[in-house]
């Protein structure tokens, strides 16, 4: 059995050298050949593959290829936007004017993630060196580059390029563009400085607005009234009220009726009385299903200084407690007893609080007098919409020996600082009052992060009608800059140019000596 083994494990010299007869002498080249032919194909198949899975991802929208890592989310669109284009019925094109070469990346990136939103929207790029004529089909504006003009068969809107970017000074309140400018130069004429400065960007809040303008059945109209010393609106609160796609216009009660479009009427801070025939027309428009917004604050209001409308007031159910209200609890006030952070009230129906996005917010209301229900009424539900908590004071002697603290003439108690009304039998309209005009004062809005502004548009938004608010707050997108001393840059120097090239080198002298010894 051994012999046998052993002659069939012999092989003849012969055979030895021929590779037909003894594998084990297939040339060293053919190996290698077969080899570099297996690592060619599956290289092919690899290449191949990587190939049809870019040519895939590239089919696929960019909100699935791309991901948003910006701190500020800066191209990636809100709740508000995706309920207000997902819920699209009827068709709108988004033209985008911008030439070639002059795209804003994060003003184009934005419009363009609109388009996979909904089937309903469109994105065309349109450049206004290619086609010149283009804009004027759609609006007699000036147009500027890198602005949106969105169209749908109700009408046509421009988002301008200017509403995309607004600016924060520590110390004043947001500006547009325009008032940056004019804030920028005359600081560096002056002072030969400029303050630090953040840009936010409002392009989502612009582009949302205009989509929502073009699709909207109506457009509601809000008058303000004129001739009693009101306070007018900012620029930005205009602009907040604009956003909202309201149409907003000046209402004179001694010369013109109340409009029949006028779907509520804003009466700011007026420092004189209306006349008895300006709060009949008042009456008589409330009665009618009309709203009433009234603003006013201790400085410019008592019942006996506008008697008229206080008793305009007291038949919707409220009255002025006169005098400057103070906050008791230490937790509700922001600095002095004065500048009170009021409870927010009910968000009930009967609450423009129902139209807030969140309750967990302050409004600040320095200022105030106290607002309470008027007696003997049975007519009107009153609605707590800001107030005091019930260690509040009101103070109804103001002088230059007028204190923070609690004095024994002061009246304490829990007061409304806001309050809405409406008839209990459903019939009429709605009345709502608020008794410090900071709420629409832009710096006292920045020590709130806006608190005061979003409670004033819920407050249009609920006598409206509107279940939806497009006020998207502003993104960041300033750069910090990186500040290193002189030492931390040599360090880095030291360990870039130096430490790591040579770790690298060392590395692969480790690794080519070892191969060797193989």
């Amino acid at each position: 059995m051994d012999n046998n083994t052993e002659m069939k494990n012999t092989v003849s010299p012969e055979a030895e050298n021929n590779p037909a007869e003894n594998p084990r002498k297939i040339p060293k080249n053919r190996r290698i050949l077969k080899s570099g032919s297996y690592t060619v194909a599956v290289s092919a198949v690899v290449i191949a593959i990587v190939i049809v899975i870019n040519f895939l991802f590239s089919a696929l929208p960019e909100s699935y290829t791309e991901i948003d890592i910006s701190k500020e989310s800066l191209y990636t669109v809100g709740d508000t936007t995706k309920d207000i284009v997902g819920g699209l019925e009827e068709n709108v094109t988004l033209y985008y004017i911008c030439e070639e070469g002059k795209e804003e990346v994060q003003v184009e990136k934005m419009v363009n993630s609109y388009a996979e939103l909904s089937d309903k929207l469109t994105v065309t790029k349109i450049d206004p060196g290619v086609n010149p004529n283009f804009v004027s089909q759609y609006t007699s504006e000036d147009v500027k580059s890198n602005s949106i003009i969105a169209v749908s068969d109700k009408r046509t809107t421009v988002a301008a390029y200017n509403d995309f970017y607004r600016y924060n000074v520590d110390g004043y309140a947001e500006m547009s563009s325009e008032e940056f400018n004019e804030f920028y130069y005359s600081n560096y004429y002056q002072y030969q400085s400029v303050p630090e400065y953040s840009t936010l960007f409002y392009g989502e809040q612009a582009i949302t607005s205009a989509v929502s303008y073009v699709v909207a059945d109506d457009i509601p109209s809000l008058y303000y009234t004129t001739g009693h010393g009101e306070t007018e609106l900012s620029s930005t609160y205009a602009g907040y009220v604009s956003t909202e796609n309201y149409n907003y216009e000046s209402l004179s009660l001694l010369t013109s009726d109340i409009p029949d479009d006028a779907e509520a009427i804003l009466i700011i801070a007026p420092t004189m009385d209306f006349t008895a025939d300006e709060t009949d027309a008042l009456t008589k428009y409330v009665s009618g299903g009309g709203d009433v917004i009234l603003i006013t604050d201790y400085q410019s209001y008592s019942s006996e200084s506008h008697p008229n409308l206080a008793s305009f007031c007291a038949s919707l159910g409220m009255k002025s407690a006169d005098g400057l209200v103070m906050e008791g609890n230490s937790n509700r006030y922001f600095r002095t007893q004065n500048n009170i952070i009021p409870i927010i009230g009910s968000t009930a129906e009967s609450s423009p609080a129902s139209r807030l996005e969140s309750t967990n917010m302050y409004t600040l209301m320095p200022g105030s007098h106290g607002i309470v229900a008027a007696e003997d009424n049975e007519d009107w539900t009153v609605t707590p919409v800001l107030s005091t908590t019930d260690e509040a004071y009101l103070k109804t002697v103001i002088d230059e020996n007028t204190t923070f603290s609690k004095q024994d003439s002061d009246i304490e108690g829990q007061y409304l600082l806001g309050a809405a009304s409406s008839r209990i039998d459903g019939e009429g309209g709605r009345f709502v009052w608020y008794s410090s005009s900071a709420l629409i004062d832009e710096s006292t809005d920045s020590y709130v992060g806006k608190g005061n502004s979003q409670m004033f548009i819920a407050t249009l938004n609920w006598m409206a009608g509107k279940t939806e608010t497009i006020s998207i707050i502003g993104k960041d997108v300033s750069v910090d800059p990186l500040t290193m001393t002189e030492s931390t840059v040599s360090a880095w120097k030291t360990v870039l140019c130096v430490i790591v090239p040579a770790a690298v080198a060392v590395t692969g002298l480790v690794v080519w000596a070892r191969r060797r010894r193989r």
